[in-house]
């Protein structure tokens, strides 16, 4: 009987694993075995049997079996078909699975290694269920019900969330509502020893709900019943590595191999959501914030701002009055550093990086003396003292950021606790509650929660991010301004001001409005017309290094070559997001992951259905 089999190699040229014969040794799909592998002998997960050799060859024998259903068959099952649907080889799923250096010490369990039969589930009947609207801790309260009932039934749980901050929140929260429950917390900076733990309370069915960051849904668990996955709409649900998982994929298609029921919450779902729910016919639910907060558009456009810009007149006498009450504020302001840009007056233009080529932002050091930073690329260098283009001496800073929103509210309100939550300093999470005033980036959004006392939540400049060449821009901006109006909405008169240059800008109307179902129509329809997802498949390559341009143009060209790529749209260009030098190519069509799986080249990462595009 010939198996094939996926060693423990990240080895792109055995990506889809090797064939070799078991003899007498029975071998079921995934069995963890012993191979050898040139002049090694190495772990390796069985994933297909009866394998097909030409007559020629002859197939080296498997050493030995580790443990039966090492993996069960669900799970190599899904694999397979993310990797299909991924455009992929299959070892880059199963390492994803298996994230551990050694998969032989991973199997000593409690069962000794005795074969655990992979339970019958039934295909689940039910389609999606899309929850709208209030804030996860709501979604989840309307779960509560459901959960008890899997639980009882003998099913587990996996919860899948955007990053770490909200597993271990929620992991908190769970364990208050249902104290009964074995609940495990899962994610990337967990010791490996708990990680270990985990994965195999999930394989044997030892733990009741497991909440994590995207890979949870990868773990083998024993008896899956519900999946969820809540903040459906945040991009940290996207891998930025190969091979570019999203979570609702891997959830809708793991609900679709072992027939669990599926979840999605979210204030503001994706469009990508949206379209499945009213393409397959998903139930859509609403839940309602407790109350509804006010909320103010201020044209910055008109504002007669001066000095203080970008705090208009109306955002000043805001936090005048918050501060005056004793109560605190948030301020919003999705751009770190203390200027956005170093403008030359001689010229006209931005100090950029030499080696990104995107605009330098300007931020200060702890001594006090401004610097260039690169956020791309991590580069830093000192301001120079003249234009490097033409040579002027007149180089000032331009734009607002994080840093410099800070410098400008202390001068107001000297007296004032001030907290700057972003990237370039440490969590400032235990400061929350006693601030007068928090300044931050999207992140800050998700921590109204821990500022109790406010009552005025504002976004200083709402229009960045809609002017970015991304067909996804607004649809972003719109997100992250119903997630502070959500989150804003669960404190008691807590009110809301959004400063923009475009008022009438339709992703801003919309948030404010909370025309959610409207907005998500009307998108939906101009990324059809256009022929852009989710409508229609994208796929991105990205070519690096040297020769970069020339290799994406022959890709390109290839493509184009294909029979069946009359009907697609191709186009190279260079990539602003992936670093100097960098080309991509976006392939967007009926049939693209088709096409590219016939071409099968293992030296391109697609990224199928991409979030960023330039």
């Amino acid at each position: 009987m010939l198996v094939t089999v996926l060693p423990a190699s990240r080895s792109p040229r055995i990506g889809n694993g090797l064939t070799y014969d078991a003899g007498g040794v029975p071998v079921s799909v995934g069995d963890l075995v012993r191979v050898p592998l040139r002049k090694k002998k190495v772990d390796g997960i069985a994933t297909a049997i009866d394998a097909q050799l030409p007559g020629n060859v002859v197939a080296r024998p498997i050493d030995a079996v580790l443990q039966p259903a090492f993996l069960p068959p669900r799970s190599v099952h899904l694999a397979t078909m993310l990797a299909v649907e991924h455009c992929c080889p299959l070892s880059r799923i199963v390492h994803l699975m298996l994230p551990f250096p050694s998969w032989s010490a991973l199997a000593k369990t409690e069962d000794g290694g005795r074969r655990t039969e992979d339970e019958h589930l039934p295909i689940a009947r039910e389609p999606p269920l899309l929850l709208v609207g209030a804030t996860w801790r709501r979604r989840m309260e309307r779960c509560v019900p459901r959960l008890r009932a899997c639980i009882a039934s003998g099913q587990q749980i996996l919860i899948a969330v955007p990053e770490q901050k909200t597993a271990v929140a929620m992991q908190e929260w769970l364990v208050g509502a249902l104290p009964t429950a074995r609940v495990g917390l899962w994610h990337s900076t967990l010791p490996v020893g708990k990680r270990r733990a985990l994965w195999r309370a999930a394989r044997t069915g030892n733990v009741d709900i497991i909440v994590g960051t995207r890979s949870a849904l990868l773990l083998p668990a024993a008896r899956p019943g519900l999946i969820i996955v809540e903040e459906e709409h945040d991009w940290l649900h996207k891998s930025e590595q190969s091979p570019f998982l999203h979570t609702r994929d891997v959830a809708r298609m793991l609900g679709t191999v072992t027939g669990a029921s599926l979840i999605l919450g979210s204030c503001a779902p994706s469009t990508d959501a949206w379209h499945s729910a009213k393409k397959e016919g998903w139930r859509i639910d609403r839940v309602a914030s407790p109350q509804k907060a006010a909320v103010q558009i201020v044209d910055l456009a008109t504002a007669s701002c001066g000095s203080w810009y970008p705090l208009s007149p109306t955002l000043l006498t805001a936090i005048d009055a918050c501060l005056q009450r004793g109560s605190q504020c948030l301020l919003l302001l999705n751009r770190r550093g203390t200027a956005s840009g170093m403008l030359c007056r001689g010229c006209r233009r931005r100090l950029v990086s030499a080696q990104s080529g995107l605009p330098y932002t300007v931020h200060r050091t702890q001594q006090g003396v401004l610097e260039l930073v690169d956020h791309g690329n991590g580069e830093r260098r000192a301001v120079p003292e003249q234009c490097p283009g033409c040579g002027s001496t007149q180089l000032v800073n331009v734009g607002a950021g994080t840093e410099g929103l800070t410098a400008l509210l202390r001068k107001r309100h000297p007296r004032a606790k001030i907290v700057r939550v972003d990237a370039d300093i440490p969590d400032q999470a235990p400061m929350l509650s006693g601030a007068d005033i928090v300044v931050g980036t999207q992140g800050v959004v998700g921590r109204l929660v821990d500022i109790p006392n406010c009552s005025l939540a504002a976004v200083v400049l709402a229009d960045i991010g809609l002017s970015l060449p991304h067909v996804r821009a607004g649809e972003r901006v719109f997100q992250l301004l119903r997630s502070l109006i959500t989150e804003a909405a669960e404190l008691k008169q807590c009110a809301v001001i959004i400063q923009t240059l475009r008022p009438d800008a339709e992703e801003i109307v919309a948030a404010a409005s909370g025309d959610i179902d409207g907005y998500l129509d009307r998108e939906l329809a101009v990324r059809a017309a256009l022929h852009y997802p989710p409508s229609t498949d994208l796929v991105r390559c990205v070519f690096r290094g040297a020769g970069a341009q020339a290799k994406a143009e022959e890709f390109r060209t290839r493509i184009q070559r294909v029979p069946s790529a009359s009907d697609i749209n191709v186009t190279c260009a260079p990539s602003l997001a992936a670093g100097r030098g960098a080309w991509h190519v976006l392939v967007r069509g009926p049939n693209v992951r088709e096409i590219l799986r016939t071409m099968d080249d293992r030296s391109v990462r697609p990224d199928v259905q991409p979030l960023q595009c330039y």
